[in-house]
């Protein structure tokens, strides 16, 4: 009797689920590295091996899985699933059992046994069940691929079953080197290969077995269309024409533009051609090479958590057990991410479930290094936070692949992407190898960090990370700068308060340079007007090298006059970019982009201090630094970071360009109101071939109502600079975001050197300034999505009724203490993220995209004004006032900006409106 469709899907989705738990075994080498090491050193060669250079086992295993996935796809579509996992399985297996003859010879015999055979039967094995399941469930293919990973994260459960059979005594390492010695232990290791290359070999056959391609005739009923195939998505989306012959007519070979296929670059649209991409059109789109480069980033990571996670554990903590026992829960945190994130594709797209998983990477091993001094609870949910991203990331890019490129190819378009993995091995292999034992361990894991955030760049428009070092002036300028031109510049007699006029200056100028950021975007486009500011900050920036040992006001020079006007350039053009291209998510587009603003604090605010006060020296008697180390880093910082600012932001200006001229810059839609009947003979205008007699008379007529509606659009919904200036919408607006800057200026410049106050810990108020970053990048993604969905005058008011709350209790902290601070901190920051999220959104909304950048720079003079009578106010007034009236006075600025949002009028101005 036949199986029935369904009970064959689960049977399919439940073997590939079995092969994958076996070849997630992977996952436990971070386990598994101690004590091979510590076997070679004592009973094999060489004896002078160290942890970190077997983590080459890894990245060989890693580099041979990328390497053979590519034929494990073409055998799969050659010989079928089944065959090929079982090929694979035999390698893979047969190499962790021919490990325990070559760990007894020497660590380069193992190199190819557990190296690069068990990367060659992981590569040929892994992409069978995944294609497969994907054959099964077309309309699923993020379910399928995370239920399928979610077993390739749970394999790591062997890390447990690892430790409790080499140690089951639970015998701790060595004091001094960090490895075991002791016989019981080192006498299990080889035998351990034998025993788990059995539990592999019979779980991977097993589920070889229940794998098989859906049958292509003779169903019961229809089977379910793919996405590359005719008729799958007519409803839905559109298609992207490769043919290289001339004209353009509607035949020809098109292409599936499903999500990110815009960022392909194609020149023309052809209705109803709808094909999967072959492997050579895929490595020709622009769109490959973004998740390349995503995949080769994040990779690098990843490797490192996965193989010195333990590693690093033991640095503090001596219980082996305990440390299995993270290994094992972090399997289930993998499991789990891939399970998640994979629904979450299906139901949102996976762009932005690639966004959220590099974030939280990011700011998780940023801060992780934090679990040596708060112990095992804070090591064993980072360590299980990123597990879940690792298990995330990699269902996310074979969903990727499948709805970037089509199905029909996936098994061997996913093997060559992979191959971003393989590279990605390498530099960590070499960096673990070279580097790691000349850096500190939170080197280390800032560079690692580094890598997550240039993946996470890639997609949000990278730029406003470096950008947001603006937020960083509070943990840099009054402590570090003041302390130095006191000792060694002039005036001697500089106060806290004064260098404000740093950030002041920068704040003004950049307000006044908005407008020309908007100008030159318009002219030259985002990406020449991005990299002309990214040029003139980080330039100052590092003339502030020479600035500072000169006098105090050539810094207000340097590093504020050219930071702001660079940061008032660079500023515009991404979010006036992104509104571009996302005209219907104004709110979200804004809020994301500008969310790497607020984020750019959480890794620049830490390394400013780990690089100038690394051993936390403490302020003096006199309220500043006055230890020569701490000084004599102040100078060398803006070269340093000034030089990782002009990468970054010239990096992130490359990724910059406008949509193509026949993508609508205003959102339409959301301002006229077409009946239904015209949007469906719209779209029937559309899916008429053209090539057809009616089809070219249709559309003639589409051109023309086409060229009616754009003039109308234009006339109704944009309003051009000067024509702005006529409403009373603007100055109601402008006069807003006046009143509650005082309270940005307040939370940026004042919230370290009123934490040092009651608080002398100069390592806790930087990694205040991280955290709170993070909440500050939350804030504009958290409330720009909410002006989508509400509108931005309710987010106005609910997120100024908050800050004006925690403005006039936050004296209150100094009787509660740290964790009080921290919290205040951090709301705080959510409020400022979301300021600078919803005034963007408000302007395009109030008076168009088309000339967004000059208006929202128009609009930004606010900011500038706000910022400079903030500066007097802190110079001249707060030694009368102490730190609860100064608190008192800016809570009277947010509470007038409470009344002011109340009362504005949330509404669409036209041109020749003047209230």
């Amino acid at each position: 009797m036949a199986i029935p469709p369904r009970v064959r899907t689960l049977l399919v989705l439940f073997g590939g689920f079995i092969v994958h738990f076996s070849l997630g075994t992977l996952f436990a080498y971070g386990n598994l590295a101690p004590y091979i090491a510590s076997y070679i050193r004592n009973a094999s060669h060489p004896h002078t091996i160290t942890t970190g250079t077997t983590s080459l086992l890894y990245s060989v295993a890693v580099v041979g899985q990328g390497l053979s996935m590519v034929l494990g796809g073409w055998l799969d579509r050659r010989i079928g699933p089944r065959l090929t996992t079982i090929a694979g399985s035999l390698i893979m297996s047969g190499g962790v059992m021919l490990s325990y003859f070559a760990i007894k010879l020497s660590f380069w015999f193992l190199l190819f046994t557990y190296g690069a055979m068990f990367g060659l039967g992981l590569g040929l094995a892994y992409v069978g069940p995944l294609a497969c399941a994907i054959r099964w469930l077309p309309r699923w293919k993020g379910f399928s691929n995370g239920l399928i990973l979610s077993g390739f994260g749970l394999g790591a459960v062997f890390a447990f079953l690892q430790t409790i059979y080499i140690n089951p005594h639970n015998y701790p390492p060595e004091e001094e080197e960090g490895y075991f010695t002791h016989p019981d232990v080192l006498s299990r290791i080889p035998s351990s290969f034998l025993v788990f290359g059995g539990v592999h070999l019979v779980t991977l056959m097993s589920g070889a077995l229940l794998l098989a391609n859906p049958p292509a005739k003779g169903r019961s009923r229809p089977r379910p269309l793919e996405d590359d195939e005719p008729g799958a998505h007519l409803s839905v989306s559109k298609e992207y024409n490769t043919s290289t012959s001339g004209g353009g007519g509607g035949g020809g070979g098109g292409l599936l533009e499903t999500e990110g296929q815009k960022m392909y670059g194609t020149s023309s649209w052809t209705p109803n051609v709808i094909t999967s991409l072959t492997p050579r059109q895929m490595v020709s789109t622009r769109g490959f090479c973004y998740l390349w480069l995503l995949l080769a980033c994040a990779g690098t990571a990843v490797t490192a958590v996965v193989t010195l996670y333990k590693y690093f554990g033991q640095r503090f903590i001596k219980d082996d057990h305990f440390l299995a026992t993270v290994g094992s829960t972090s399997a289930i945190c993998n499991s789990a991410g891939s399970l998640i994130l994979g629904a979450f594709a299906d139901k949102f797209n996976y762009k932005a479930g690639l966004v959220c998983m590099t974030a939280v990477m990011s700011a998780l091993l940023l801060t992780v290094y934090a679990s040596v001094v708060a112990g095992k609870g804070m090591f064993f949910v980072w360590v299980c936070g990123l597990f879940f991203c690792v298990g995330g990331l990699y269902a996310l890019f074979p969903t990727a692949t499948a709805r970037s490129f089509g199905s029909k190819y996936f098994a061997t378009n996913y093997g060559i992407l992979f191959t971003a993995n393989s590279l990605s091995a390498v530099l960590c292999a070499v960096i673990t190898s070279f580097v790691l034992p000349r850096l500190p361990w939170y080197g280390y894991l800032f560079l690692n960090s580094g890598f997550c955030l240039v993946a996470f760049a890639a997609a949000l428009l990278y730029r406003h990370r470096s950008l947001g070092t603006i937020y960083t002036y509070g943990n840099l300028s009054p402590p570090y700068i003041t302390s130095y031109i006191r000792n060694q510049s002039s005036p001697h007699d500089l106060r806290m308060e004064t260098t404000s006029l740093v950030y002041a200056s920068a704040i003004v100028i950049q307000g006044i340079s908005m407008f020309l950021g908007g100008w030159l975007d318009r002219k030259i486009g985002p990406r020449l007007a991005t990299m002309a500011g990214s040029l003139i900050m980080s330039g100052g920036v590092m003339l502030s090298f020479f600035a500072i040992k000169l006098s105090f006001w050539m810094l207000v020079f340097t590093y504020g006059v050219m930071f702001g006007l660079g940061l008032g350039i660079g500023y515009i053009g991404p979010l006036a970019c992104a509104v571009r291209w996302l005209p219907k998510w104004k709110g979200f587009a804004s809020g994301f982009v500008a969310s790497g603003f607020g984020l750019g604090a959480v890794l620049f605010t830490y390394m400013q201090t780990l690089y100038i006060n690394p051993l936390n020296h403490p302020l003096s008697d006199s309220g500043y630094f006055e230890h020569p180390d701490v000084l004599s880093k102040v100078p060398y910082s803006f070269l340093i970071f000034g030089g990782v600012y002009m990468a970054m932001q010239v990096l992130g200006s490359l990724l910059l360009t406008n949509p193509p001229a026949t993508m609508p810059e205003s959102d339409f839609e959301d301002q006229i109101t077409a009946a239904p009947q015209e949007r469906t003979d719209k779209n029937a205008i559309r899916s008429v071939n053209s090539e057809t007699p009616l089809g070219t008379h249709l559309k003639a007529i589409k051109e023309s109502t086409s060229s009616i509606l754009s003039s109308t659009q234009n006339r109704i919904t944009d309003l051009s600079p000067l024509q702005m200036l006529r409403t009373f919408g603007f100055y109601h607006l402008w006069l807003l975001f006046f009143l509650i800057v005082s309270a940005v200026f307040t939370t940026a410049t004042k919230y370290k050197l009123f934490g040092e106050v009651f608080i002398k810990d100069d390592h806790f108020l930087a990694a205040v300034g991280s955290v709170s970053a993070i909440f500050n990048s939350a804030g504009r993604i958290f409330w720009g999505v909410f002006a989508d969905k509400f509108t931005y005058k309710e987010g106005l008011v609910c997120l100024i009724a908050v800050m004006t709350t925690f403005v006039l209790t936050f004296y209150a902290t100094i009787m509660a203490g740290r964790v009080m601070f921290i919290v205040w901190v951090c709301v705080l920051f959510f409020c400022v993220g979301g300021i600078f999220s919803l005034f963007p959104t408000a302007a395009a909304r109030s008076f168009g995209s088309k000339h967004f950048g000059t208006n929202y720079g128009i609009l930004s003079t606010a900011n500038s004004l706000s910022t400079a009578v903030s500066a007097m106010i802190s110079m001249y007034l707060f030694d009368y006032l102490d730190w609860f009236g100064y608190f008192f006075l800016v809570s009277g600025f947010c509470l007038a900006a409470f009344v002011t949002a109340l009362l504005y009028r949330h509404k669409r101005y036209l041109p020749l409106e003047r209230e």
